[in-house]
């Protein structure tokens, strides 16, 4: 595994990264991931120095985050940027886990908790994932959000496919209109000099 120090994480928040991990509202019996009370700590750090409950967390950038919502019902935001600026004797360690995109840290900085059953959650991911990320996992999305109850969150989702289809269709039939604009009665493109 390779090491990855603060900065890196800094960086790419400020370039536009948001980092976040799911987590569970509850306990349960769920075979991913285990439960930890994330929306105790908004606006905290949490320390596996400080806190022996906290031992080390995985969290991922948003887009890779998208594929793993069978790990639980909320979505934990994280801010290593406010982490950064902590002044206690904080040492942080952070690896680069085996699964694509993710990173096993000893330390982090609680943002926010976000229920995957809500819309406004859903407003959010949507204005920080990649469209094509949505697009692509959306179907592997949708499922693991039905089968963890999540049927506000699996509603928004398919809402926005099915709206971003309707725009894509609309855009296909304006182009062909205009293109056929462009042809003579045979079909064969009209060729306009300007002289």
């Amino acid at each position: 595994m390779i090491s990855v120090k603060l900065e890196y994480f800094v960086n790419k928040e400020k370039e536009g990264v948001v980092f976040a991990k799911i987590t569970k509202a509850q306990k349960s019996n769920n075979l991913h991931g285990t439960y930890f009370p994330y929306e105790q700590y908004i606006g905290q750090v949490l320390d596996s120095s400080v806190n022996s409950d906290f031992i080390q967390s995985t969290i991922e950038p948003l887009d890779v985050a998208f594929g793993y919502f069978h790990y639980g019902n909320q979505i934990t935001i994280v801010n290593f940027t406010k982490l950064a600026e902590v002044k206690s004797p904080l040492v942080f360690s952070a690896t680069e886990n085996i699964k694509r995109g993710c990173f096993d840290v000893n330390a982090l900085w609680v943002e926010a908790v976000l229920s995957l059953n809500e819309k406004r959650t859903f407003d959010f991911l949507f204005s920080h994932i990649n469209e094509e990320t949505i697009k692509d996992m959306s179907g592997l999305a949708i499922g693991h959000l039905k089968a963890g109850n999540c049927d506000v969150g699996a509603h928004c989702l398919e809402e926005y496919i099915r709206n971003k289809k309707d725009t894509e269709n609309q855009s296909v039939k304006e182009f062909q209109v205009e293109n056929q604009k462009g042809c003579s009665q045979n079909g064969t493109p009209r060729i306009h000099y300007r002289l």
